[in-house]
């Protein structure tokens, strides 16, 4: 039976003792069963490289890039743009938040 103990991070040997362990049992009961191994390659190589054959890597979608606006000149930017914040406003420089200073000022 398996339980928490077995694993790992509870310093158990967790599944790196299957091909240590199982498989040259395996190999062993094989060769006293058939007389040769090289079943056990199959068991333990081709089988499972041909069940997980199927998966391919999801691909990535393109999404549209996120758009922002200089409260202050009006440019529109994207959102790997550098920018700047004061308060809920967004500038695309420093020349920009100060003019926009100067303005509410006067």
């Amino acid at each position: 039976t398996w339980c928490c103990a077995q694993l790992r991070n509870f310093g158990g040997p967790g599944l790196a003792h299957i091909p240590r362990v199982a498989v040259p049992l395996l190999r062993a009961a094989a060769r006293a069963y058939t007389g040769e191994s090289s079943a056990v390659h199959d068991w333990v190589k081709v089988n499972p490289a041909s069940m997980l054959s199927w998966w391919k890597a999801p691909v990535e979608e393109k999404r549209p890039a996120q758009m922002w606006k200089c409260i202050q000149c009006g440019t529109r930017r994207t959102e790997d743009d550098q920018k700047f914040e004061k308060f809920s406003f967004e500038y695309c420089s420093i020349k920009c938040l100060l003019a926009h200073k100067t303005a509410q000022l006067a």
